[in-house]
Parts: structure tokens; sequence; C-alpha cells
């Protein structure tokens, strides 16, 4: 007959093993975008582009100068799930810039990120 002991050790080595072991399904993650992070432009974008490692279903984009003024903009692929994000932009003055999106990873989990680029003409 086991040892009573026993079980609550089985339970935390089966916890460890599970702490280590990477899950089945993990988040997308943010690779790439196009401006980059920091960026310096001669000239404003037609689109922002950001690259998932796995399909991302965008629930939310923002964009907003360095003032906090909020531009309008939606994303092309509605909330369907997608590897790249595409966000068309009308003409965008000289000056700073925040990206932000949220969205939901494949696994159900809420993700976001941002990235800021500025325009200047030469």
């Amino acid at each position: 007959m086991p040892s009573l002991r026993a079980a609550p050790v089985a339970i935390l080595m089966a916890l460890a093993l599970f702490m280590v072991t990477p899950a089945a399904v993990g988040h997308s993650e943010q690779q790439t975008t196009d401006p980059a992070q920091g960026e310096q432009l001669d000239t404003a974008p037609d689109v922002i582009k950001v690259e998932f490692d796995d399909p991302m279903r965008i629930t939310r984009v923002s964009l907003a100068d360095g003032d906090g003024t909020a531009f309008p903009i939606e994303a092309e692929s509605g909330r369907d799930a997608v590897t790249t994000l595409e966000v068309p932009l009308q003409p965008l003055p000289d000056g700073d810039y925040a990206f932000s999106w949220r969205g939901l990873s494949e696994d159900g989990h809420t993700m976001s990120g941002e990235l800021s680029f500025s325009i200047e003409a030469r």
C-alpha cells in the first residue's frame, strides 16, 4: 500500500514537469513590423504591417500622433485571424506617431503590441 507521504511528492513532481514542458499551443508573437520600431521616415507610409509567428485575431488598432490626436484606422482583415496585420493609412503629416494593436492568439490569450515611428520630410 503506497504511503500517504508519496502523494504530495508525486503531485509536486507532476506540477514541476508541467511548468517546464512547453505548451502544445503557444501564444502568437509579434515578429517584425514595417515601419520598424523607432524608425525615422522621409515620407509617410501607405500601410503599417505587423508579422506574427502564428495567426492572431486582431480586435483593436489605434494610431495617435505625439500630441495624442487619434487618427481613424482599421485593420484590412477585420477580425479574421491573420499572420500579417495590414493597416492602410491616409496621408500623415510630419511628426511622431504611436501605433498599437490588440488581439487574441490561437490559444485564446489576449496579446498586444505597439510601435513608434516618426516622419520628417527632408
